[in-house]
């Protein structure tokens, strides 16, 4: 789908920035080494804008880039956001200056403007003017908050305004989005599968048997003593080790808390 400028200046005025009064005691918003963190209430223009981000980022490398909506550790009242680069690794620290540009335009007109010199700079100025430009493609997933669903709906629509191809992982860790990233980009077959599994939801096959391989290679047919007890603190981690603890269970007795 070719660039509309106009459709994007509608979207991006549809979800306004933050107010000063809402800012007030808040750090101001920046992306470092964690992403975007703050109050969720503060993040659904940057969540949006950061779609529009992934997919100039994914044309500019033509590989797919990730997002992954979480605030880790933080509070139950945080969220966040952070763009996982072609390599599975961190966002180029040119980009990441690319991402305060964009948060920090102010409405429609300037994003759309903001998003035409990124792309210049970038060295990819056509792909904003093609009537057949290569088709972005970005892999999201997001953490167990009620009001990740939300912020990461924000994100694919900004993806997809902008011509990309999302594939939702749902909720994932952080870790998995990242491996998705870096095995498919790597031609990893065996260990980047995802199966459908019905309900929107997926089956992350690829990641686990990676995990179990290498644990299994690091035992060299040795069994483990006692149990693993691992407590995820009711986060993304409990259904993230859960398949392990089935496939895993005839040489490690993992125990969930």
């Amino acid at each position: 789908m070719p660039f509309n400028a106009d459709t994007v200046k509608q979207l991006i005025d549809s979800v306004a920035k933050p107010t000063a009064e809402q800012l007030k005691g808040h750090k101001a918003l920046g992306y470092g080494t964690a992403g975007f963190r703050a109050p969720h209430f503060l993040l659904e223009s940057v969540c949006l804008r950061m779609g529009m981000m992934a997919a100039l980022r994914s044309a500019s490398l033509g590989v797919p880039v990730g997002i992954m909506v979480t605030a880790s550790h933080n509070g139950i009242a945080d969220n966040g956001l952070k763009l996982s680069d072609g390599d599975g690794g961190m966002l180029h620290p040119a980009w990441e200056a690319y991402a305060m540009r964009l948060e920090r335009a102010n409405g429609g007109q300037e994003v759309v403007t903001v998003l035409q010199e990124i792309a210049k700079e970038a060295g990819i100025p056509h792909f904003l003017k093609s009537l057949n430009a290569a088709q972005p493609s970005i892999i999201i997933g997001r953490d167990t908050r009620w009001h990740s669903p939300n912020l990461c709906n924000l994100a694919i629509q900004g993806a997809e305004a902008m011509g990309a191809v999302v594939r939702d992982l749902g909720i994932v860790t952080t870790p998995q989005l990242h491996h998705y990233v870096y095995s498919i980009n790597r031609g990893e077959k065996k260990w980047s599968t995802i199966q459908d599994g019905g309900n929107n939801a997926v089956s992350l096959t690829g990641y686990y048997a990676k995990v179990e391989d290498a644990f299994r290679t690091l035992l060299q047919g040795r069994t483990c003593t006692g149990p693993l007890v691992i407590d995820c603190a009711y986060g993304v981690g409990s259904p993230g080790i859960l398949p392990l603890v089935d496939t895993l269970k005839d040489v490690l007795e993992i125990q969930i808390r």
